[in-house]
């Protein structure tokens, strides 16, 4: 039996009230925590209502979703299924020797789970600039029960009522903080010094299907997808010479920061291969002014269309100037806004020019064409890189990637 404690303070254990709401919510988190688990194990794209682009599908496929090479839904899963457990011995008949046991154990989950829930909503807002709704939903739930745990849970220096025994935690709850600072720290100190490369990294290909490319000359067409897609190069945006060795396809939209990197790649590859091959640009906004795939527009992508819109009327105005708008456009840090993307665009074709090509037709055609035959493909992500007999690419893969797929794949050659 354990001394008796100077303090006179009674504390009544939760009542069966409190103790089922801190097992729902344990429940709920160890559900979520599994699906997530499952949707990364069965190498889906995203959780169930993320579409291509969404935030889903790049903050479950970062780096930051892994910890050594294994999803951290895994052990928020683990960290839950704790919680639930320690939940069963917190009721007045266990002993209270079994009551400081398991108090001690939640209090230090609950400091956890908000701490682990802190470092990764910073990562989601800061870093990868992308929200995951099923996340988010997982760390409201999280801060929820933490904060019944902590509600509920002894002082440092408490007694039963009913036995006069102690059930003051094992350790203070400095300690427990401190403790759970260092392992929540240890994750991220990881998750910094030895980088996972993420399922965004590591990008898709697709399978080859039928494609066609009749070459060099005023009348060149292509067909991808299988056929689905097909381009007259010399009635598209190009950036490069029509009469390239090599024509790649890029389906991407102004708005994300993968495309952002690729358009990058391909620039360098572009530069590497001494224009070996041109890129025809397609935008394909994830935009529901403009894509009705797309159910919910995410913030960063409000402008994804008015973008696209200006870049194919800078094309129209004079296809010349196309590839340094398009150019201009991922070159900032940050998407650039409608207001700023129009003065360049009157800038480089004039205000006048500009008015009467964004009244054709064709612009609202072509996004349309765009996100139909995005839409019909088997890719779920963006960007999308597609070339006669090549093995289309989806998903944002790293330079060197790319750099050998071109390399393998379509027979380009460096230049020394």
């Amino acid at each position: 039996m354990e001394p008796p404690l100077a303090s006179t303070e009674n504390f009544v254990p939760p009542g069966p009230i409190a103790r089922w709401l801190m097992r729902l919510l344990s429940l709920a988190g160890a559900g979520l925590a599994s699906y997530l688990l499952w949707v990364w194990w069965l190498d889906l794209d995203a959780p169930a209502g993320c579409g291509a682009g969404s935030g889903c599908a790049e903050v479950l496929n970062s780096r930051w979703s892994l910890v050594l090479g294994f999803p951290v839904s895994a052990a928020a899963l683990l960290v839950y299924l704790s919680a639930l457990l320690a939940t069963g011995f917190i009721a007045g008949r266990c002993p209270p020797a079994i009551q400081r046991i398991a108090w001690t154990c939640l209090v230090l989950l609950a400091f956890v789970i908000l701490l682990a829930a802190a470092w990764f909503m910073l990562l989601q807002y800061y870093v990868v600039d992308a929200i995951c709704p099923w996340c988010m939903v997982e760390h409201s739930i999280g801060v929820l029960l933490a904060g019944t745990v902590f509600w509920c849970m002894p002082r440092d220096k408490s007694i039963l009522s009913e036995s006069g025994m102690t059930v003051h935690l094992l350790w203070g709850r400095r300690k427990l903080l401190l403790t759970a600072m260092g392992g929540v720290l240890g994750l991220v100190g990881v998750q910094i010094a030895v980088p996972t490369s993420g399922r965004e990294q590591g990008a898709k290909r697709l399978s080859e299907g039928e494609s066609i490319d009749t070459g060099p000359g005023t009348d060149r067409r292509i067909s991808v997808l299988n056929g689905d897609l097909q381009l007259t190069i010399h009635d598209e945006p190009l950036v490069g010479s029509p009469d390239a060795r090599r024509i790649v396809v890029l389906m991407f939209d102004y708005c994300c920061p993968h495309c952002r990197d690729t358009h990058r790649f391909l620039t360098e590859a572009r530069e590497r291969f001494s224009d070996q091959f041109a890129v025809v640009a397609l935008p394909t906004p994830l935009d529901s002014d403009c894509n009705s795939n797309v159910t919910k527009t995410e913030t960063r992508f409000e402008h994804a269309c008015d973008l696209a819109r200006l870049a194919l009327a800078v094309w129209r105005a004079d296809p010349a100037r196309f590839a340094e708008f398009d150019r201009w456009l991922f070159d900032s840090s940050t998407q650039r806004t409608p207001t700023e993307a129009r003065a360049e665009a009157e800038r480089l074709v004039t205000s006048q020019a500009l008015s009467t090509s964004e009244t054709e037709p064709v612009i609202e055609e072509r996004i349309q064409r765009n996100v139909f035959a995005y839409s019909e493909s088997t890719a779920k992500r963006i960007p999308a890189i597609l070339s006669p007999d090549m093995k289309s690419i989806v998903g944002r893969p790293t330079r060197e990637q790319l750099f050998e797929i071109l390399r393998d794949d379509l027979g380009l050659q460096e230049q020394e």
